[in-house]
């Protein structure tokens, strides 16, 4: 039990406390040319419809989860503990940022 109790706080600790900064509401109604020299070049755009631009960024994010690793068994054969350990997992982010023909943001998503 105690061990996994400490895993789920190390997962807890290292997947939860991480923060990249400034959030991405922070660059609405800004210029285009304020989120390139922060975020840089985009992974890809497309046109927004209305004579603007969408830019999209990609962001990989890796978290730990717990997973069960192994179950012991007593000296009868009978299972009395499971481990669980820590398995990393990533995923993958979009940012949209829509730009208006005069080239400033008026949308995140």
């Amino acid at each position: 039990m105690k061990i996994a109790l400490t895993a789920l706080l190390l997962s807890w600790l290292v997947s939860g406390c991480a923060s990249s900064g400034g959030g991405s509401q922070d660059y609405f109604s800004q210029h285009k040319s304020v989120l390139l020299e922060k975020q840089g070049p985009p992974d890809s755009t497309r046109p927004d419809g209305s004579g603007g631009e969408v830019w999209l960024y990609q962001k990989q994010n890796k978290f730990l989860r717990l997973e069960k690793s192994q179950t012991m068994a007593d000296e009868y054969g009978q299972p009395n503990a499971e481990f669980m350990m820590p398995k990393e997992h990533t995923t993958t982010v979009t940012q949209s940022f829509y730009i208006s023909s005069k080239g400033y943001i008026y949308k995140v998503r």
